[in-house]
């Protein structure tokens, strides 16, 4: 999850690696401990509110190659105070927007 536009409480800096739980118009996001697979248990998750979900557009940069793993499906969720970039595994991609949406 990355910020593309605006401000997010608990996002922001760039990729954030973690795990969401997704429900009708929500993300419960879990930013994982410095970018390795561990869970901070001690946090609670960043709620982003979904009003909209999109595909990106433009094709990935450069630099997200270091931040992104190959077959990352890149989408567009806009909130009420942000725009944010969501990479789900291409597996999970249509299931993920469909909860979202």
């Amino acid at each position: 999850m990355c910020v593309l536009s605006g401000e997010h409480p608990g996002l922001g800096g760039g990729w954030k690696h973690g795990i969401a739980r997704v429900s009708k118009g929500q993300i419960a996001f879990r930013p994982y401990l410095w970018q390795l697979r561990l869970r901070r248990p001690w946090t609670e998750p960043v709620d982003i509110h979904v009003v909209e979900v999109e595909s990106a557009a433009d094709d990935p940069k450069w630099r997200e190659a270091w931040s992104v793993l190959p077959g990352t499906r890149r989408t567009v969720v806009r909130t009420p105070s942000s725009t944010l970039l969501w990479g789900v595994p291409e597996r999970q991609a249509d299931w993920a927007v469909d909860q979202v949406s």
